[in-house]
């Protein structure tokens, strides 16, 4: 099973990447991410070290962990009209016009046009520690980019406003629940 975030933003670059990466080393953890990255390479791989972590035996392990991305382009007058379909024959003979959705919502939808293009990150649960990059690296990618982060599977949207705060939290919270035998986690033995 995979799940994914979504950030709208202005424009996805390689140095805006970079800086929400470079920030991930305020949460409990020192990152490092692949010196070949590019943004034409679909993944962001990462070594780190947990300086809390959720089990002592992790404690001084150099990990490694990576989520997919996907960048495309984004129009929000082109996104509403996919949701707003045209009119059908008696609709258009009687003038009626259906009522406008919202892409997200009004507040959002504020945002939403003037960002151009999207990132999404996307993991597995094949690594506990999935979770913590895709999330950490969206709510940051949110807040330097001033953007809108959009959950998916529980069809939720985030401003820039205290998202990043609330993605450690959650974090924190799923990390501590996860047993110590049902953690999945991978040494890091390299980049490749």
């Amino acid at each position: 099973m995979s799940l994914e975030t979504i950030v709208y933003c202005e424009e996805v670059t390689e140095a805006l990447l970079r800086k929400a990466i470079e920030r991930l080393n305020e949460f409990d953890m020192t990152v490092e991410l692949d010196p070949g990255f590019t943004l034409s390479s679909g993944k962001l791989t990462f070594r780190y070290e947990l300086s809390d972590p959720p089990i002592e035996a992790l404690r001084g392990k150099q990990l490694k962990t990576g989520i997919k991305f996907y960048i495309k382009d984004f129009d929000l007058t082109e996104a509403k009209k996919a949701l707003n379909p045209k009119p059908g024959l008696w609709a258009s003979l009687f003038g009626k016009k259906r009522p406008e959705v919202p892409f997200a919502c009004p507040v959002a939808d504020l945002r939403l046009a003037e960002c151009r293009q999207t990132i999404s990150f996307v993991w597995h649960a094949g690594d506990s520690f999935q979770f913590r990059f895709a999330s950490l690296a969206s709510a940051v990618l949110t807040e330097i980019a001033n953007g809108v982060c959009f959950y998916p599977a529980d069809d939720l949207w985030h401003n820039a406003d205290k998202i990043v705060e609330e993605a450690f939290e959650e974090v924190q919270t799923y990390e501590k629940a996860v047993r110590a035998k049902d953690l999945k986690y991978e040494e890091f033995k390299g980049w490749v």
